[in-house]
């Protein structure tokens, strides 16, 4: 092992918070600073549960209703503008530093809320999947209103939009479904467009799953998915976006 005074100083994982009901689940975490960030998931009784750290410790807060089964998406761009997209339903929580409230972008009925970003209190996305119609939609909030459009229309769904990631409000990624294969699409600050992904990732008779997606710049993004066949998991494949 390390010496101890090398193994003191060396940067490591700590355990802050373990969840001791079975079958919790956390789905996703944001941090705004070392002294606030958010986890979501759900709770033994599949209802959504939101959890916030102080900088000492992670404490459970109430949020609006009690629909949806999990919180699938944590964003934050301040601490009093953290977003939260749950499960099912027309609807994101928003917590403006002193509580939870509901927002609604009037989503048709079957519509699953799959993941919302935020940049700014003027600038946030959610996006749903309706399990009818197959097609994913993004919900743009300006600050006072939400717009909605489908995403391009060569993506025929696949619930998988809400796997989003920005850098900034001219460059957005998210995973889509087009004719049966996966894709990614992009938001430049104008408008949606499908990018396909390279042919040949995998051998025949495997499939992929999209597993995250992360931008850092219009030069620089990050892709992981998963191939899995009738055999079993395959190999991870990671993926590199130049801006080219």
């Amino acid at each position: 092992g390390l010496p101890a005074a090398q193994a003191a100083s060396t940067p490591r994982w700590r355990v802050f918070h373990t969840i001791p009901a079975a079958n919790s689940v956390l789905d996703d975490v944001t941090a705004v600073s070392a002294s606030d960030a958010w986890a979501g998931g759900s709770t033994p009784a599949q209802t959504p549960v939101l959890y916030h750290w102080d900088g000492r410790r992670w404490l459970t807060v109430p949020r609006p209703g009690t629909a949806g089964w999990f919180a699938s998406s944590v964003s934050a761009s301040a601490p009093g503008n953290v977003w939260a997209a749950i499960s099912n339903g027309d609807a994101v929580d928003h917590w403006n530093g002193r509580a939870w409230t509901r927002t609604s972008f009037g989503a048709p009925s079957g519509t699953l809320i799959s993941g919302v970003v935020t940049l700014s209190p003027r600038d946030t996305w959610a996006f749903s999947y309706n399990e009818s119609t197959q097609r994913e939609t993004a919900h743009h909030f300006s600050g006072r209103s939400w717009s909605s459009g489908p995403l391009p229309a060569s993506v025929d769904g696949g619930g998988e939009a809400g796997l989003v990631s920005a850098s900034s409000a001219a460059d957005i990624w998210t995973f889509g479904s087009a004719h049966g294969a996966w894709v990614t699409t992009h938001y430049d600050g104008r408008s949606w467009r499908t990018v396909p992904l390279p042919a040949g990732l995998v051998p025949a008779g495997q499939e992929l799953l999209p597993e995250r997606i992360v931008a850092q710049s219009p030069r620089d993004a990050w892709a992981t998915l998963l191939s899995v066949s009738s055999a079993g998991a395959g190999p991870a494949v990671l993926l590199h976006w130049n801006g080219t």
